[in-house]
């Protein structure tokens, strides 16, 4: 052995005692724990355990245990392993984290937390499952079923799932089961049912893990983030304590008094005991986390010791097309799908609507194709589509569409064709008092104004961001009061004051010249009309999701997809490579060749047949 060149204190895996430079490399624990240093540290441990020596890693012996089980569970019912980033956050639940995982679509969230959830069950817990659509709650449950089959749970009937899609006596039968399951349970709902349902669930008993896919979707209210709390076993008085704790230390921050710091220990105290009331997790994914950092959202890092935080989407196999389309956008699109098959996703964009979207739909059917327009969810749509029942489902490039949003069916999606440049509209009236609507305007907006203008609106832009978003009810009161002319109290006159100078700055700077300057110099688009105004914005966010349902993790690589955006409005294309590539540097649009793409689909469809064989097994 090789002669100690430092000693350090405090420093054994074990045991914390001293231990040697070599021996800390080499196995960690020092020599008065183990003699011989054979062995990684997993056997080390199981030899402490065996000599009845086992200390401080006595709890990584207990994860990295259970974990093994688990990664047996996850094999048996995926038909291959966890891949790396799987593994960390597994680990991280049998530590009993409360953690956020933001990572980019397609790389194993939503299966990582589905699969935790059945594990937990075979353990007789009680998990729950949220998600932010009707068809992606239908797809957890389909595949919650098949995976119990395959790991050998003998009994899923209290795998239970609820959303919009269900007829009314389902729902009823749903909600009995709820009720009377207060023993292991896996519910999987959307998260408008804690709107309708939450307090019913809370009195039944608290959960062992809650699993929140696409959180940005669940934290749009603000009410949720008590409900998550409550889901977990703490009572409503945590979260008044909470919120108390984080005002008090907000002041201490401005200034300190002896009763300040008095009652800030008190709170803590408070805060702390409650927190021991805890009987779950809560994991919560996203492939981005703009939840604006308020003190609510603080109540995550108060009782439950995490941060929501951020990430960029970055991860992507996907070839991205473009062709020009104009007026022939449709026309464009029945050839692409005609020529390419099915598996494909058809979207249209946001700020065309519905109606387009319809039209689109009909006309790929009459050009005999089966196609399923998603306006509201069918419990059997998603294996209709899998089996090749249907070749195209039509929905809206917008980042709250259920086509967009968790979609995950790597063996039946093939490609996305875009039928018009996704765009979002967003209509602004004269008298608007919606601060969200006036912050994302006057953002835009921002680089076409003169020095004078951009500064008062700089300035703006930083009260709206302080009391962005506001919930509708809000909103119309400020509406109210303001239009007869009453002046709001505490932080609801506050709210007034920003809106009203907001609204009274874009009647003041925003006309027909500003309008034209904007046409010239930026890439949206702002139409005035005689009661207000729309502004037309490329989407990000929609396109990365949407051409995201084309490319998932299975197993270990990212799958190939494809993409193609048909061009009816090239400026409107411009607008959005240029902010797609301020994202993702290493995107670009190759215009569509059909002998390019043929290149393209033989990979794809090679990788479909390997996934359908491992399905199958």
């Amino acid at each position: 052995m090789e002669e100690a060149r430092a000693i350090y204190s405090f420093a054994c895996a074990n045991c914390g005692g001293e231990i040697t430079d070599g021996r800390l490399l080499e196995v960690g624990v020092c020599e008065k724990c183990l003699p011989s240093s054979d062995g990684g540290l997993l056997e080390v441990a199981e030899k402490l355990r065996a000599e009845g020596k086992l200390e401080k890693l006595r709890e990584y012996l207990r994860i990295q245990l259970e974990y093994e089980d688990f990664r047996k569970f996850f094999e048996k019912a995926l038909g291959f392993e966890p891949w790396a980033l799987q593994e960390v956050w597994a680990k991280r639940i049998f530590s009993g984290d409360n953690f956020a995982i933001v990572a980019p679509t397609g790389v194993g969230k939503t299966v990582l937390g589905l699969i935790m959830a059945l594990y937990l069950y075979r353990k007789r817990r009680r998990c729950y499952l949220i998600t932010p659509s009707s068809i992606l709650a239908q797809q957890l449950y389909e595949k919650a079923l098949s995976f119990a089959e395959k790991a050998g749970i003998g009994d899923p009937g209290a795998i239970i799932v609820y959303h919009g899609g269900l007829s009314r006596s389902e729902k009823a039968e749903a909600l009995k089961k709820i009720g009377e399951k207060s023993g292991r349970i896996l519910l999987i709902t959307t998260d408008r049912f804690l709107v309708d349902h939450g307090e019913a669930l809370m009195k039944v008993k608290a959960f062992d893990y809650v699993f929140v896919d696409d959180v940005d979707s669940f934290l749009k209210s603000p009410k949720n983030i008590d409900k998550a709390v409550a889901l977990l076993g703490l009572r409503p008085e945590s979260v008044e304590k909470a919120l108390k704790l984080i005002e008090v230390r907000v002041k201490l921050a401005k200034s300190s008094s002896k009763e300040l710091v008095e009652e800030y220990e008190k709170l803590s105290e408070e805060v702390r005991r409650e927190k021991a009331r805890r009987r779950g997790i809560l994991v919560v994914a996203g492939a981005t986390i703009r939840g604006r950092r308020t003190r609510r959202m603080m109540i995550f890092e108060e009782l439950l010791d995490f941060e929501v935080g951020r990430f960029q989407e970055f991860v992507r196999n996907i070839e991205d097309f473009y062709l020009m389309g104009g007026e022939d956008a449709i026309e464009k699109a029945v050839e692409l799908v005609k020529r390419h098959g099915g598996g494909c996703l058809v979207f249209t964009p946001h700020a065309l609507g519905r109606t387009y979207a319809e039209k689109v739909a009909e006309r790929l059917q009459q050009a005999g194709l089966k196609v399923y327009l998603y306006q509201k969810m069918e419990t059997d749509i998603l294996q209709r589509f899998s089996e090749g029942e249907i070749d195209v489902m039509v929905g809206l490039a917008a980042s709250r569409s259920p086509l967009t949003r968790g979609l995950d069916l790597p063996a039946r999606i093939r490609y996305a064709v875009f039928v018009g440049v996704p765009r979002r509209e967003l209509r602004i009236g004269f008298d608007e008092y919606n601060p969200t609507k006036l912050l994302i305007l006057l953002t835009n907006i921002l680089p076409v104004l003169d020095d004078r203008a951009r500064r008062e609106a700089e300035v703006l832009i930083a009260r709206l961001r302080k009391v962005s978003p506001l919930s509708r009810d809000l909103v119309e009161k400020i509406a109210k009061a303001s239009e007869e002319g009453r002046k709001l109290d505490g932080f609801e006159g506050y709210a007034q004051e920003i809106i009203c100078s907001a609204r009274d700055f874009t009647r003041k700077n925003i006309d027909e010249k500003l309008a034209e300057e904007i046409e010239k110099r930026l890439d949206v688009t702002l139409r005035l009309d005689g009661e207000g105004m729309t502004l037309i914005i490329p989407d990000t966010t929609g396109y990365i999701q949407a051409s995201g349902r084309t490319s998932r993790l299975y197993p270990y690589v990212v799958t190939k997809g494809m993409s193609v955006v048909i061009v009816d409005d090239e400026r409107a294309f411009n607008g959005l490579v240029t902010r797609l590539k301020a994202q993702i540097e290493e995107l670009e649009f190759e215009q569509y060749d059909t002998r390019k793409a043929e290149l393209v689909f033989r990979q794809i469809d090679e990788e479909r047949r390997l996934i359908r064989e491992i399905q199958s097994g």
